[in-house]
């Protein structure tokens, strides 16, 4: 009761000091007042209590209290709306994975560096303004998890070296940009075609359980570790100049398998078998 007049009282603090222009309503948004942000979720709240950076339950936060916070773990804490994330403007570090998050704006947090969401309710996500990430998980990692994003743009974020997007709806996915990328794991997606010839510093890449027909990786020549089982290949060109660990099977239009040295590779330590039809050679001549 006393939250809801607060709320009633502030609202109407802030709506006769608000223009009625786009400034003014996006103020509104975030900020309740002069040296204050907007924190309507009680959960989200009762963490900066927790964390020491607020004092009192009553839908705000000091802004002094936030602006310079550098890492912030809100993981696994039923929160359902983080609006008032864009005061923490120093933020580097966020984890908010295993929440109950919709919506997420995070263009005001400009410094991320580690941006993590992943197992929340999220069907959008934009990360334009965050041109410092080098490592986002979105991904769904259980599976009652609900973040169903269809599209992923990362564009902007060139210096992005390691992305977690698995368990998704994604229909495709541009990594032209993404030059400094070594992690990929974007599997169980619905993803038809992935051009990784611009991601020459990729280790590791895991994109089982798409839909793809081909893959390329002969010029990622540092790539250690590849799991495409679970597709519609029909041609693997993996001689990149190492023995890979390989994991290709339940492909069933794949016959040949372009190898380093011809030689059939294995990943001992998941399964040490392959596909009776596969055969390995330098050239499937494709």
């Amino acid at each position: 009761m006393v939250k809801t007049i607060l709320f009633t009282f502030l609202f109407v603090f802030a709506l006769v000091s608000c223009n009625d222009d786009d400034e003014g309503q996006n103020y509104f948004s975030e900020e309740l007042f002069e040296g204050k942000t907007f924190i309507p979720d009680d959960n989200f709240e009762r963490e900066l209590i927790r964390l020491g950076l607020d004092d009192e339950e009553d839908g705000a936060v000091f802004t002094n209290n936030i602006k310079d916070v550098l890492k912030l773990n809100l993981h696994g804490r039923e929160i359902k709306d983080l609006t008032g994330i864009k005061g923490f403007t120093s933020l580097e570090i966020l984890y908010c994975s295993s929440n109950q998050i919709t919506d997420l704006d995070i263009s005001n947090n400009t410094s991320l560096r580690v941006f993590i969401c992943s197992d929340n309710r999220l069907t959008s996500l934009d990360i334009s303004k965050n041109t410092a990430l080098s490592w986002l998980d979105c991904s769904n990692l259980f599976i009652d998890s609900q973040n169903s994003l269809t599209a992923l743009d990362v564009s902007q974020n060139t210096l992005l070296e390691q992305l977690y997007c698995g368990g998704l709806e994604l229909t495709d996915l541009d990594l032209s940009n993404n030059s400094s990328l070594s992690v990929l794991e974007c599997y169980s997606n619905e993803i038809t075609r992935l051009d990784l010839s611009n991601n020459l510093e990729l280790t590791q890449l895991r994109c089982e359980n798409n839909q793809l027909s081909s893959l390329d990786v002969s010029k990622n020549t540092l790539l250690e570790y590849l799991y495409c089982n679970e597709n519609q290949l029909t041609s693997l060109k993996a001689n990149n100049g190492r023995t890979l660990n390989l994991n290709a099977n339940n492909n069933p239009d794949l016959f040949c398998i372009e190898v380093f040295q011809g030689i059939a590779p294995s990943l001992s330590w998941i399964v040490d078998a392959h596909d009776a039809q596969f055969t390995w050679s330098e050239d499937c001549d494709y």
